[in-house]
């Protein structure tokens, strides 16, 4: 799967996984509404869920911009 958004909407989708366990909160929903089409939030988790998989190879540049611990865009 292959989504295209702004690095700040991704970061959004991505923290709001990990703070809601995969639900999609309806703050997000309103903010980006192609996210209630029936299917997408799901594959969206999926995908997140496998490029975070241990034992998968990940680029690493990528996943440490993510880590729960780390400020948004540091």
């Amino acid at each position: 799967m292959l989504v295209e958004m702004p690095d700040h909407q991704a970061d959004r989708v991505l923290r709001s996984i990990e703070q809601n366990h995969g639900q999609l909160s309806n703050v997000l929903a309103k903010e980006m509404p192609v996210l209630q089409q029936p299917g997408i939030w799901p594959a969206i988790v999926d995908a997140v869920a496998a490029a975070f998989r241990d034992g998968e190879s990940v680029n690493v540049a990528i996943a440490d911009r993510y880590r729960p611990e780390r400020p948004s865009g540091q």
